[in-house]
């Protein structure tokens, strides 16, 4: 193990010595130059030995800041409710994260390849992130923690729907090359002020919007992540007011003939229901036929406000 004081004091002899030569270069007389090459050295020195100090210090500074609520990320603490068995494989969490109620729906097969993360903002707006990858196997799940780790960094940078899966593409086309897989995703953000989401999609499903009881399909398309590193993505706006609920699904739904269900349309359905994010499920299970197989499939739907 290197011995910090002596790396110090290396560090402090060095520094005085290349400062004392660039003086004694520049004409500064000897007992001046060796006074300042002195004081500079010294503060080389004590950089060097305080260095590691910092490195530990400020990560630990960075967690305690956001713990006590400095970042302002989250104006009211985040309630999630425990994952529950619902049926088959099928799995249910409840969350509410201030006047955002969050209901996730999927298939135990189908968690090790997503990519869900979502993060709130100082003006209570919600930038949320929901993707699939591929390939099922170690590497998806590879795929999958690596790109949990991206879009994270980026949530926290605000910036627009569109821009995340741009540079989430650049992030990771190597990763998706060499694993010869393919990653959708969609990223959304709610303005409560506004009462309007933003979307932008990357070869994801088409997002459902419910609006009292007119259900919408938000038809914006884009490649899937990591086929142009800087595929420029567009985005859509549209009316979200309190009481609207947005929904997001995997691909498998698109594909849930074999289960006698009719997929989308079979959401939408529920979605008609009126209800809310808590009872989702429950109408989309009813829409199963009796002793037919459970679908695994993902589904995330998120509600803001009360019901006009």
């Amino acid at each position: 193990m290197i011995n910090q004081g002596a790396l110090a004091l290396t560090a402090t002899v060095l520094g005085s010595a290349g400062y004392y030569w660039l003086l004694r270069n520049r004409g500064e007389e000897t007992r001046p130059a060796a006074w300042k090459a002195a004081g500079v050295g010294l503060v080389f020195g004590c950089g060097v030995y305080l260095l590691p100090i910092l490195v530990i210090a400020a990560p630990l500074y960075a967690a305690l800041h956001d713990a006590v609520g400095g970042g302002h990320r989250h104006k009211v603490e985040q309630r999630v409710e425990e994952e529950a068995p619902v049926s088959g494989n099928l799995r249910l969490q409840r969350a509410q994260d201030g006047q955002y109620r969050m209901s996730f729906f999927r298939s135990d097969d189908d968690i090790s390849s997503q990519v869900f993360e979502h993060v709130r903002d100082e003006d209570d707006g919600i930038t949320v992130a929901f993707g699939e990858v591929a390939d099922k196997g170690e590497d998806g799940e590879r795929i999958a923690r690596v790109a949990a780790g991206v879009v994270r960094i980026l949530l926290q940078q605000r910036l627009q729907p569109g821009e995340i899966l741009r540079q989430v593409s650049r992030s990771m086309q190597d990763d998706l090359h060499a694993a010869d897989t393919l990653l959708d995703m969609v990223v959304l953000h709610v303005d409560p002020n506004q009462q309007e989401i933003v979307i932008a999609n990357a070869g994801h499903p088409s997002p459902l919007l419910r609006i009292e009881k007119a259900i919408e399909a938000i038809d914006i398309k884009g490649l899937v992540l990591g086929l142009v590193a800087d595929w420029r993505y567009d985005q859509t706006t549209v009316s979200f007011p309190a009481g609207a609920e947005i929904v997001l699904y995997s691909d498998s739904l698109l594909n849930a003939s074999q289960y006698a269900w009719d997929g989308p349309p079979a959401l939408a359905r529920a979605l008609q229901q009126r209800g809310d994010v808590d009872n989702l499920t429950d109408r989309l299970l009813a829409e199963i036929p009796a002793g037919q197989k459970t679908p695994n499939v993902s589904i995330f739907s998120m509600q803001t406000g009360e019901s006009t």
